[in-house]
């Protein structure tokens, strides 16, 4: 791989997607913003674009216009004061950086995040990004019931016991949670469960929904069991904060308890897993056009990212790549 100081260069190769882990208690559009920052600021102390030539015609007499005399006249190539640096501001400005977020995570969550830039904008409004099932891993407090759903955050609302909950009774409820939903999946994908054609569709693998709206779960399964503390872990769709607060609030009322949310963490997306996120230590650019790199491997590798052929995509210089592909080939 060779090596650059030339941030024109840099940017031409500066499109596609990255993974990254949200740390709790930021925001998305947050992380978006320090991306775009700390990829402006390693770009800018790179070697940017010099200041405009500026072409100056004077004489060789001093304080006399070279049109009023007939003396040769001397013509200069100066940098332009008006295309410095120091008056138009960096070269690379966030505003001219576009990203784009397959899916949304909340304030309180934490956990992946696939990333598409400039040209990676393109790629992930692509159906077939927004319908790869997402892991999480949620915790689940019991004896407590809160207001905002989280353990450490509102006033509370109920208290109960829960030493009479064993395992098996949390494995029993989430069971019938994940059959309820079975039978949802095939209600939003706008087909009849007991059809040819969901048939057929089962056979496919995941049954996804055609719209955004509506959380479908997988699976649900009890991942570690330790009173009054337990894990589960989720296989879903179009699944929001809210949603897994509710369902953890819902869960308690089932074991005949009360539950509250501690952590909700999103650990693969597809076949993205946390090994491949890049922390918020490592948000900058060298570390962010290696892990374009990487996965754009992950994604040729997914058999159900399908590419648009239809949509133009295009780089950060205007081309479209599935023609420049095609000429290739």
């Amino acid at each position: 791989m060779k090596l650059t100081r030339d941030a024109s260069l840099v940017w031409k190769h500066l499109t596609g997607i990255v993974c990254l882990y949200k740390p709790p208690r930021k925001s998305v559009a947050v992380v978006k913003h320090t991306i775009k920052s700390h990829l402006c600021r390693d770009l800018n102390q790179m070697k940017v674009r010099p200041p405009t030539p500026y072409i100056m015609i004077e004489s060789e007499l001093k304080d006399v216009p070279a049109e009023k005399t007939k003396s040769k006249s001397v013509i200069k190539v100066i940098p332009s004061y008006a295309d410095n640096v120091l008056v138009t501001g960096p070269r690379y400005v966030t505003e001219e950086i576009r990203g784009r977020m397959v899916h949304e995570l909340g304030y309180r969550s934490s956990g992946l995040l696939l990333l598409g830039i400039n040209g990676g904008c393109n790629e992930v409004k692509n159906k077939t990004f927004h319908q790869l099932v997402r892991c999480y891993q949620v915790g689940v407090r019991l004896g407590l019931e809160t207001d905002s759903g989280w353990f450490d955050e509102g006033r509370g609302k109920a208290k109960a016991s829960f030493k009479h909950v064993p395992p098996h009774a949390v494995t029993t409820v989430l069971a019938s949670m994940q059959a309820a939903h079975t039978k949802c999946a095939f209600d939003l994908a706008g087909v009849l469960p007991d059809s040819q054609e969901a048939y057929e569709l089962a056979l496919q693998g995941a049954i996804k929904p055609k719209t955004t709206g509506g959380c479908v779960i997988y699976s649900a399964r009890l991942l570690d069991f330790r009173l009054p503390d337990f894990t589960i872990e989720l296989h879903t769709l179009n699944e929001t904060e809210d949603y897994f607060l509710s369902m953890v609030e819902l869960l308690g009322i089932k074991l005949r308890s009360a539950a509250t949310t501690t952590s909700i963490k999103c650990v693969q997306i597809g076949n993205f897993g946390v090994e491949h996120a890049l922390s918020s230590a490592d948000w900058d650019l060298q570390h962010i056009l290696k892990n374009m790199k990487l996965c754009s491997k992950l994604v040729k590798e997914n058999s159900d990212i399908v590419p648009n052929l239809d949509e133009e995509r295009l780089d950060v210089t205007g081309r479209n790549i599935y023609q420049d592909k095609a000429a290739n080939n």
